[in-house]
């Protein structure tokens, strides 16, 4: 029986070559190569050309199968949905390996697979906003009720002011501490303002990968009336302003 040949589409394409031919595209060869040694991506390990940087990527996924790292991230996979295949995983350990390529941001540590994407941790966002010395200050506004913290998180950079607001309840478990959550959550939201390192469709957070939305729940007081950490007058003042834009679900 004579075996049926597969279809070629861009995503089964082995080459280059034929990732060009799928979309009905000609290219020198000799001139890509000349291309991508032109082109230059910013890492941490310096500026290097694209053809070191896909050589840097490679020798990264071959550490992750080789140090185990490929293993658990596909076994989380596999936990969230049971039909996730190789490419899947493929796919976010590529995404894994730019983030700590250009970023230092590493596997577990740092970021995760959820959701069939690449999530970078609130750890991942101080990690880098910290290493790259982009970070003035950090500061807190809290407000509690009932048990129930409301958090916002103002963060200082060398680029501008942001900040992040979060809500946390009590759910019963006695290991669950609402403030810290609320502190987390709402550093991350901030930090990711900050920092848009991740990919374009990466989630906020682990609950709005299911609500497609910043959820703060009740209890909440107005934001206005939680104490102000003392600030510089202009600091304060796109402070108040984003405070000022806030539409908050009560």
């Amino acid at each position: 029986m004579v075996e049926e040949k597969k279809e070629m589409t861009i995503w089964n394409a082995k080459t280059i070559d034929d990732f060009l031919g799928v979309l009905g595209e000609k290219i020198d060869l000799t001139a890509f190569e000349e291309a991508k040694k032109k082109l230059v991506i910013t890492t941490i390990y310096g500026d290097v050309t694209l053809a070191t940087y896909d050589a840097l990527v490679a020798t990264k996924l071959f550490q992750y199968f080789q140090y185990g790292v490929a293993y658990r991230v596909g076994k989380m996979m596999k936990s969230q949905d049971g039909n996730v295949d190789a490419n899947d995983t493929k796919i976010v350990l590529l995404e894994m390996a730019r983030l700590e390529i250009e970023y230092g941001l590493r596997p577990i540590t740092h970021t995760l697979p959820v959701g069939g994407s690449t999530y970078i941790k609130a750890d991942g966002y101080l990690f880098y906003g910290r290493r790259t010395g982009k970070i003035k200050s950090l500061k807190y506004e809290e407000h509690e009720e009932k048990g129930s913290w409301t958090t916002r998180c103002v963060v200082d950079t060398t680029d501008g002011i942001y900040d992040g607001i979060a809500a946390e309840s009590p759910n019963g478990n006695k290991m669950n501490d609402p403030r810290e959550k609320a502190r987390t959550k709402s550093m991350r939201r901030a930090l990711r303002k900050a920092f848009p390192i991740g990919a374009s469709d990466e989630p906020l957070d682990i609950e709005e990968i299911e609500n497609g939305h910043i959820d703060v729940k009740t209890p909440i007081s107005d934001l206005n009336q939680i104490k102000k950490t003392e600030s510089r007058p202009e600091e304060q003042k796109q402070i108040q302003q984003a405070l000022d834009s806030l539409t908050v679900k009560a």
